[in-house]
C-alpha cells in the first residue's frame, strides 16, 4: 500500500477492495458452492492516513445477483479445464449444483466478504 500511497498526488484518494472468498457459502449447504470456494482458495494469488475501513458480506435468497459465482465459474471454467485444474465433467456437475442452489428460493447464497479501505494522502 505504501507504494500506491506514494504515487498519489497530494489530496488524492485511494480505494482498495479485497474479496474474501472464504466467506462464500449457501444455506442450506450446497456441495457445489463449497467446492467452488475451495477451488478459489487453492488458486495462486494472481495506513497513517486511513479515512475509513469497512467490510460487507452480501447474501442473496433471490434476484439476479444470486448467481454471480455461478456466472463466474462458467466464464472461467473452460480455462480451468484447459489447464487441467478441473475436469470437464466436474465443471458440468458444479454448474448444475450451483444452478440448483441459485434457483431455490429456500437457499441463501453468501458471496465474498469484501474489505474496503479508503485513504487520503495529506496535502
Amino acid at each position: 500500500m505504501r507504494a500506491i500511497h506514494a504515487a498519489l498526488k497530494p489530496g488524492g484518494v485511494m480505494v482498495c477492495e479485497e474479496a474474501d472468498v472464504s466467506a462464500v457459502y449457501a444455506e442450506p449447504p450446497s456441495a457445489a458452492y463449497t467446492e467452488l470456494r475451495d477451488i478459489c482458495l487453492e488458486a495462486p494469488a494472481s495506513a497513517e492516513s486511513i479515512i475509513r475501513a469497512d467490510a460487507y458480506h452480501p447474501h442473496y435468497l433471490t434476484g439476479k445477483h444470486k448467481g454471480f459465482w455461478n456466472w463466474t465459474l462458467r466464464a472461467l471454467g473452460e480455462g480451468l479445464v484447459r489447464e487441467g485444474t478441473l475436469a470437464a465433467a466436474r465443471l458440468d456437475e458444479l454448474v448444475a449444483g450451483m444452478n440448483e442452489a441459485d434457483a431455490s428460493p429456500h437457499t441463501v447464497v453468501a458471496h465474498c466478504r469484501m474489505h474496503q479501505l479508503i485513504a487520503k494522502k495529506p496535502h
